[in-house]
């Protein structure tokens, strides 16, 4: 394995996934490393990177699961009566999320439903 990681740091990169693999088969607590800056710039960048990646998709997802309020749910899904969005909750086509005394639905939820049932506000 070393001579693994000496190849890999040698080629010009540094394999952070190699060097994982010696921690956990070593069994040794503590690891003295030494890396040429050019490599300790190169990991960096690539933690920085996948870290950019893992928040971009968790920011993209939470803003699909974006909270409205019932009565926007209702505006959109173009329901005139609460008792609709009721009945529509138990059959399980909205989940409703309630915040203090109001009632929200995911935005998500929200447009497939309205695909669903042919609803979609223009």
């Amino acid at each position: 394995m070393l001579q693994e990681i000496i190849q890999n740091s040698t080629a010009g990169f540094f394999n952070v996934e190699i060097l994982k693999k010696i921690m956990n088969t070593s069994g040794m607590g503590a690891m003295k490393i030494e890396i040429s800056a050019k490599d300790l710039m190169q990991v960096i960048n690539d933690t920085a990177q996948r870290t950019k990646d893992v928040f971009a998709k968790d920011v993209e997802q939470s803003s699909n699961d974006e909270l409205i309020p019932r009565k926007e749910a209702m505006e959109r899904l173009n329901v005139k009566t609460i008792l609709t969005m009721i009945r529509w909750e138990k059959k399980g086509y909205l989940t409703p999320h309630r915040l203090a005394s109001r009632i929200f639905y995911k935005k998500s939820e929200v447009v497939n439903a309205a695909r669903s049932f042919d609803r979609l506000e223009d």
